[in-house]
């Protein structure tokens, strides 16, 4: 992680020496060049020593210049998604939306936020917004089915991962979901075991093959 960070660092580094990074902004008068690269550039540092709070201070010279900045604010969406409080982070990640209503990372970084706030109500029906955008988004997919069944909706988290299913159809992650999903429903309990077949053989080191209950019904079944 903290390798994939540090490539992020060079990245928009390279990205900000070629690109001027809005140089001709008037919002930005008075504020040198250097000064806003430096501003972002040490967010990214200090995020990468995870100093949360060193990385949300260092960003916020070049936002109270310019709070209509989408990526500012799905940065600090971000930032204060990790540090708190995470009214913060709503507040960011929904300016962002409102900047650019058509933006998925922004709706996936909210639905994180509401979840993380246990307002499943709205994590699902902003995951199903992504998917109103994306229809073939895979992580929106499985926002809404974790939405879902947190709402004990356990019907539509089915529907919601047979869609994704269509599109990947012998994904792990999906078929793991699905054999799950399936199993807390007493009337789809042959597709379920029938589901647990197909795991199994694909993925015969999956951990959901190993929990209790469903182990017992594997060898009850799988032998027959």
């Amino acid at each position: 992680m903290q390798m994939n960070q540090q490539k992020m660092i060079s990245k928009f580094l390279l990205a900000a020496s070629i690109s001027g990074f809005c140089v001709s902004h008037p919002l930005y008068a008075g504020f040198t060049l250097f000064e806003r690269r430096a501003s972002i550039t040490d967010s990214y540092i200090a995020e990468a020593k995870l100093q949360y709070d060193k990385a949300i201070e260092a960003l916020m010279p070049t936002y109270q210049l310019d709070t209509n900045s989408y990526f500012l604010n799905l940065r600090l969406g971000w930032l204060f998604y990790i540090k708190g409080p995470l009214k913060n982070a709503e507040t960011h990640y929904l300016k962002a939306i409102e900047i650019k209503p058509q933006s998925v990372e922004a709706r996936l970084g909210l639905f994180k936020v509401y979840t993380a706030q246990s307002q499943h109500d709205l994590a699902l029906e902003a995951a199903k917004k992504t998917l109103s955008i994306d229809p073939l988004n895979y992580t929106a997919h499985l926002q809404a089915v974790s939405a879902a069944l947190a709402l004990q909706n356990t019907k539509e988290a089915l529907e919601i991962i047979e869609s994704l299913r269509r599109s990947y159809p012998v994904d792990q992650g999906v078929l793991e979901q699905r054999c799950l999903i399936l199993f807390k429903l007493p009337e789809q309990r042959t597709s379920a075991l029938e589901a647990f077949r197909e795991l199994i053989t694909i993925y015969p080191q999956s951990p959901v093959i190993t929990q209790g209950m469903v182990q017992m019904e594997l060898e009850k079944n799988l032998t027959k």
